[in-house]
């Protein structure tokens, strides 16, 4: 059996993707964060490779919008 990790906290999660904690609330309603609250509140949780998976995307889709950032 695999041990599942879960980042719990705001703090973590939005560490893990390099914003800032403040912002959680609309970076999961708006920009489809992977993390949630158990019943809509309480401590957020998130798992890394879900973080991981978003970021990734995120920077492809910027990149594919501005390819000048792939040149020198």
């Amino acid at each position: 059996m695999r041990d599942v990790i879960v980042l719990k906290g705001a703090i973590a999660i939005c560490r893990a993707v390099g914003k800032d904690r403040r912002n959680i609330v609309r970076l999961v309603r708006d920009e489809n964060l992977p993390a949630w609250q158990e019943q809509g509140k309480g401590a957020w949780f998130a798992l890394p490779e879900d973080l991981k998976a978003w970021v990734e995307k995120r920077a492809r889709l910027y990149l594919e919008e501005r390819p000048e950032q792939l040149e020198g």
